[in-house]
């Protein structure tokens, strides 16, 4: 169940604004070139030689910054070896202009992970933020009900997402993934919630 979010999420992150003028930056090399350093990346993580694979991913994204699914799955790769701190210098890296709201969610939740005091903060910030979202898609809300099951409690959390599966009008996927939401809340600590969404060991 764990890996039910974490691709869309992390895809849908990388959707940058801020890439559009990086061009220049790989205009003498080739995609084939890239795509070499990606498949070593790829050859690597498959028989757990994580050193070289993390050299491979960042050589890929020199070759091309533009492509997202290389950032996308630096980021996925940082978190599956539990280099939490280096995930963590990442998403700021990513997000120091977007300061898109997924990023500073995930970033709260690995704060919360390795124990930073400023984590619930965080968390607090990004849980206003998605409060005040006025028109929220299914992805925010979504968030913003494990948001709730942090702050606010379980009880509160389930109220809240059964008035959603209600109220809204939701695809098979969405139904899934709310339902899965659901017996997360009722099976892990709030903790384990948010670490969950994100496939975060516990």
């Amino acid at each position: 169940m764990k890996n039910i979010f974490l691709t869309s999420v992390l895809l849908s992150f990388l959707a940058l604004s801020n890439c559009s003028n990086k061009k220049n930056q790989v205009k003498n090399i080739s995609n084939q070139d890239c795509d070499f350093f990606y498949k070593k990346f790829k050859e690597n993580l498959m028989i757990e030689r994580n050193d070289s694979a993390i050299i491979y991913i960042e050589k890929a994204i020199d070759c091309n910054s533009e492509k997202k699914s290389y950032k996308s799955d630096k980021l996925r790769f940082l978190i599956s070896i539990g280099k939490y701190e280096k995930a963590v210098n990442y998403l700021s890296e990513l997000n120091s202009k977007n300061q898109d709201i997924s990023y500073s969610l995930l970033k709260s939740i690995l704060l919360l992970k390795i124990k930073d005091k400023n984590a619930e903060i965080s968390l607090e910030e990004v849980y206003t933020r998605y409060k005040k979202i006025k028109n929220p898609n299914s992805t925010d809300l979504f968030y913003r009900i494990a948001l709730d099951n942090f702050f606010k409690g379980k009880e509160y959390s389930l109220i809240e997402l059964d008035k959603i599966k209600k109220n809204t009008e939701l695809s098979e996927y969405e139904i899934q993934n709310f339902t899965a939401l659901h017996n997360l809340i009722n099976e892990k600590d709030k903790n384990s919630v948010l670490f969950s969404l994100f496939s975060i060991e516990e």
